[in-house]
């Protein structure tokens, strides 16, 4: 087996696709700092929208990044150096211009508060456009009218490590720059560096600039929708996109599965009688064995080093790992919906739970009426005489009794979805399971 076979099979899939860039191809006119971040934000997952210098009422933040797993990201992007901030405010910090050498300073807006502008005018923007009412929450009351999703914000430093900014005096001031909403270089060029890093772990490093943050499920329609919003495209040609890359991605998933399966695994070189196979690496029963390849059953067959591919298989690769990304792509975003379900669930058991100590434990519909028909005759008969104690007792019981039966029957939906989504998962897994031994390569 030749080096390159067998670094084949060891390495990690890394090949990612483009994240959706709004405008397809930004200019930054010898901006290096932000030619620098947006190399690193292409990294990011394909269903994830990158925007520069996107027109929001007249400013233009220098980035916004959509993820349907996480929410809204505005970037700010400064290309400092340490000695180019002197001191400031919370609200205005004052740096070093260009003519430095003559002694001027220039007062900016502290880029953590430019940035929080530039997220209530986003805020603002989506909430204004006329397709708003899709991407807002209308079910539940604590959040009515706010997005489904959250806004978050981020300040970064491409010239600035961790230490230097730490060691600034303007830490110790009511200017300080929190961690909290910083990316700095140290971690820029790690993140860039990093060849072996998914796209999925990329986006999670993102995931600590939103709080709060919240489990939210978008689905297609609503997907278009933002893109639409972002891009100004109509929402149908936003749909028609969206739906081309869901179709292709699953052609891809099935021309995988299809070349697996007509492509029998052939030995490429002599085995030696000496390599007993791994208890650990079963054959898969599914794959079909070249005829040439018949073992006897008492035979012992190598496997210190995996059967390789046929050429086929190999070309295919590609293929493969962009399907593998999909399907990536499914699992947490099914994991997404089934935490938020989870939650929701929760909740529900709760509420019964605080309705049971009131009431009785047992929460059962299938004889409520014959269960309360005492407690029903009395209201009736006594409504007209006015509301007193014991009516007003009797009406809570019952009033407390049929929202918990209401409350035990959701529980039940919710379960049973739960588990349907699991259902899915697994049989994701067992996909990913089936391109993992097809490639024989490790998946992140």
């Amino acid at each position: 087996m030749t080096s390159k076979q067998t670094s084949s099979k060891t390495k990690k899939i890394k090949e990612f696709d483009m994240p959706i860039n709004i405008p397809k191809n930004p200019s930054f006119n010898g901006n290096i700092s932000e030619e620098k971040i947006f190399r690193l934000l292409s990294k990011l997952p394909d269903d994830c929208i990158v925007c520069h210098e996107l027109e929001i009422e007249g400013r233009r933040p220098d980035f916004i990044i959509f993820s349907p797993r996480l929410g809204m990201l505005v970037l700010e992007v400064k290309a400092w150096n340490i000695t180019t901030i002197i001191d400031g405010d919370q609200n205005n910090i004052h740096i070093k211009s260009r003519h430095e050498h003559l002694g001027e300073v220039t007062s900016t807006t502290h880029p953590i508060k430019q940035a929080k502008n530039y997220s209530y005018l986003l805020s603002d923007t989506l909430l204004k456009h006329p397709l708003s009412t899709e991407i807002v929450d209308i079910e539940d009351d604590r959040y009515k009218g706010r997005l489904l999703y959250p806004l978050a914000i981020a300040v970064v430093f491409t010239n600035i490590t961790k230490q230097q900014l730490n060691n600034h005096s303007i830490q110790q001031s009511t200017a300080r720059i929190s961690d909290s909403y910083t990316l700095l270089k140290d971690e820029i060029n790690s993140l860039l560096n990093n060849q072996d890093i998914s796209e999925m772990a990329l986006e999670q490093k993102l995931k600590r600039f939103f709080t709060p943050a919240w489990q939210f499920s978008l689905s297609d329609r609503q997907k278009a929708v933002v893109r639409s919003i972002l891009s100004h495209e109509p929402i149908a040609a936003a749909e028609t996109i969206a739906a081309a890359e869901t179709i292709a991605a699953a052609e891809t998933i099935a021309a995988a599965e299809t070349i697996a399966a007509a492509e029998p695994i052939a030995a490429a070189e002599p085995i030696a009688a000496a390599e007993p196979i791994a208890a650990a690496e079963p054959i898969a029963a599914a794959e079909p064995i070249a005829a040439a390849e018949t073992i006897a059953a008492a035979e012992t067959i190598a496997a210190a080093e995996p059967i390789a591919a046929t050429e086929p298989i190999a070309a295919a690769e590609p293929k493969i790992s962009h399907a593998v990304d999909f399907i990536l792509k499914q699992y947490f975003s099914l994991e997404t919906e089934k935490n938020k379900k989870s939650e929701y669930m929760n909740s529900v058991t709760s509420e019964i739970n605080l309705i049971s100590k009131d009431t009785s434990p047992d929460v059962d519909n299938t004889n409520f009426i014959h269960q309360h028909s005492e407690s029903i005759n009395r209201l009736v008969s006594k409504i007209s005489q006015g509301i007193n104690e014991n009516v007003a007792h009797d009406a809570d019981e019952l009033y407390s009794h049929s929202k918990a039966i209401k409350l035990k029957t959701e529980e039940t939906i919710i379960r049973s979805t739960i588990h349907n989504i699991e259902k899915q998962q697994q049989a994701l897994k067992s996909k990913l399971s089936r391109l993992a031994s097809i490639l024989e390569v490790e998946i992140a």
